[in-house]
């Protein structure tokens, strides 16, 4: 039985496009341009680094017949075989180098095995450590955020009127918003900063 899912119908086009072109025979052209731009560290244990493109989150890219890969996934791919990685699936580093395609560095996983592994290691800030903890005035709240209808005086105003006993409907006319935006001011969900 075939999975009719979106998320099922986009890895069978993947997995398609890629038998389409399939990496060539070990020893051929695009194998070798391949590992040309592979830098081998010394050592068993040493990273192959990508020399090649690298995507905004660092990791190696190119392009084969009209598809795009991962360097890793490429590598992987090329010295394991097609049926290496099976649909749904990631394909994790050990060593956390993102444009690293040592074969031996990689592993298949689920997402939840690569969300773990990274947590472990601590490459995932949580907590105290969260970005939005660390640096609060970094994210945009109020009338910083871009598409905000209300001022923080809307707000205070919102808050003064509902405790007089206005009617939330009467309120979101009022200021032009929606009931759940009101809702949301009142709740404490939004606007939480403002007092």
């Amino acid at each position: 039985m075939s999975d009719t899912s979106p998320k099922g119908a986009l890895y069978a086009a993947l997995a398609a496009a890629r038998e389409k072109c399939k990496p060539a025979e070990k020893g051929s052209k695009n194998d070798e341009l391949f590992w040309s731009r592979v830098a081998r560290g010394d050592g068993d244990y040493a990273c192959w680094l990508w020399l090649g493109a690298r995507v905004h989150n660092g990791y190696g890219h190119l392009r084969r017949s009209g598809v795009d890969w991962y360097a890793h996934r490429y590598a992987f791919f090329l010295e394991r075989g097609p049926e290496a990685i099976p649909a749904g699936l990631d394909l994790c580093h050990r060593c956390d180098v993102r444009h690293c395609v040592n074969p031996g560095h990689l592993f298949v996983g689920t997402r939840l095995d690569n969300m773990r592994d990274a947590k472990r290691k601590g490459r995932i800030r949580s907590g105290d450590r969260h970005g939005l903890r660390l640096h609060p005035e970094r994210v945009a709240r109020g009338e910083r955020q871009h598409c905000a209808r209300l001022s923080e005086n809307d707000v205070r105003e919102i808050r003064r009127l509902a405790a007089e006993g206005a009617v939330q409907r009467a309120l979101a006319k009022r200021f032009g918003v929606s009931r759940g935006a009101v809702r949301g001011v009142l709740s404490g969900q939004n606007w939480r900063h403002v007092s």
